[in-house]
Order: structure tokens, then sequence, then C-alpha cells
């Protein structure tokens, strides 16, 4: 199956590369942060309570959670299908089941996500793919053939 998103206006392609930063950004200082916190209160924390300084627990703090933004800000470079007015992006979807009738067998639902950006004159600028596998047994039941079955089509849609 295919979904392809175009971007009719500016604002529209806007929207997009915002809310893709926006959602880099989020897991990027909150995964650093709260590392960075954690570290700081367990190796720094206990040396500060032994000491009897707590300016150092709350250096530390301070110094990791920078740390922690500065890493973010990394992160929040990281690509993404960028878009501009009469863009598109097209997202791939296919689906495969890997059966064995032996009880042992690793009966699987595989999942392949191919996704690119082009430009107006369809020139690709962003293309990436992702692969992931499932156990047949840790899916609800029936949802992997369900899947597979789609009839292989293509969706458009405007992005507003």
């Amino acid at each position: 199956m295919t979904k392809i998103i175009t971007f009719d206006s500016d604002p529209a392609a806007f929207r997009w590369n915002a809310e893709c930063d926006k959602q880099i950004r989020i897991v990027g200082h909150m995964g650093s942060a709260g590392l960075n916190v954690a570290l700081a209160f367990i190796p720094f924390g206990a040396i500060a309570k032994m000491s009897g300084e707590l300016a150092k627990l709350w250096a530390s703090v301070v110094a990791a959670t920078t740390a922690g933004i500065a890493y973010g800000e990394l992160v929040a470079r990281i690509p993404y299908p960028e878009v501009g007015k009469g863009w598109k992006v097209q997202i791939d979807f296919e689906h495969e089941i890997r059966w064995k009738p032996v009880i042992s067998g690793r009966n699987t639902f595989k999942q392949k996500l191919t996704i690119a950006s082009y430009d107006r004159e369809g020139k690709a600028r962003y293309q990436a793919s992702q692969v992931s596998e499932f156990r047949l047994a840790d899916l609800p039941q029936g949802l992997a053939e369900k899947l597979v079955s789609i009839p292989n089509r293509k969706v458009t849609n405007s992005y507003q």
C-alpha cells in the first residue's frame, strides 16, 4: 500500500516541518534530561550527601540538564522528510508473513516502511526505510493476515 501526502501551500509545508522538528526535540530533550538528572542524583548526590554540600548536588543537576538539552539540540538535527510547497511525501508499506507448520518454528510478521520526499520536479530529497518484525503470537489474532491481504493501492491526501 502506498500513501502519498501532498503539500499544496507554504503553511501546510511549514506545519509538517515544524511537527517533525518538534517531535524529534521532545524525544531528545526528555530522554537526555531524564538520564542526566538520574546520573546527577546517583553519583553526585551521594557525594554531596556525604560531604554535606548541597550546592554540589545542584551544580551537578544543572550541568547534567544543560548537557542534556545540548544533546537534545544535537538530536534535533536528525534528518526527516522536510518538505516545501508543491512537494510530496510517499510512504510505502510492505507486509509479509513467515509461517512454518512446525510448532517450534518461528512464525513472524514483517513490515517494511519506506518513506521518501520529492520536490516539485520529482527529485528525491529524502529516503529512509525501516523493517520491523513481530512474532505472530504477540499480535492480536488475525491482524497480520488482514494487513497482508490489503490490496496494493495508492491513497493521496493533501496535508492540512
